[in-house]
């Protein structure tokens, strides 16, 4: 769900709940900011996994909150990404160092081609290490 405010400014909200888990990362609460001007746009972004933290509202040293910032620019048929995480819990920090590109190609009006890389370990990505 997401409100437009208007031509450059939208907030919105993404939840995801695993159908056989009641913690952890398929549990999900995602709130989000974007900023565009033509065919650029910035976005900040709270991830939020329930498991770590199941306090919403605790974005202290233990928090199960990522904050992730990203660039992107797109046209009708390519667009590209870059994202880093910002904030997240002490013990993800040592995951944090991670950039992740993202490149996309509008095949036709219902197929898109997309491919991803993080350069380092990232916990956002659930990666821990490059790939």
């Amino acid at each position: 769900m997401h409100y437009k405010f208007c031509d450059w400014f939208t907030l919105g909200t993404e939840a995801t709940v695993a159908l056989n888990a009641t913690e952890g990362f398929g549990n999900m609460l995602n709130n989000y900011m974007v900023i565009t001007k033509d065919k650029l746009s910035l976005t900040v972004k709270d991830y939020y996994y329930a498991g770590v933290s199941n306090d919403y509202w605790d974005y202290g040293k233990n928090t199960s909150h990522f904050i992730e910032t990203s660039l992107k620019y797109k046209n009708d048929d390519v667009y590209g990404l870059v994202a880093y995480t910002a904030y997240q819990s002490e013990a993800g920090a040592e995951n944090a160092a991670g950039i992740y590109f993202e490149a996309g190609y509008k095949v036709k009006e219902n197929l898109e081609v997309t491919a991803g890389y993080v350069t380092d370990a990232s916990g956002v990505n659930l990666r821990s290490d490059a790939g």
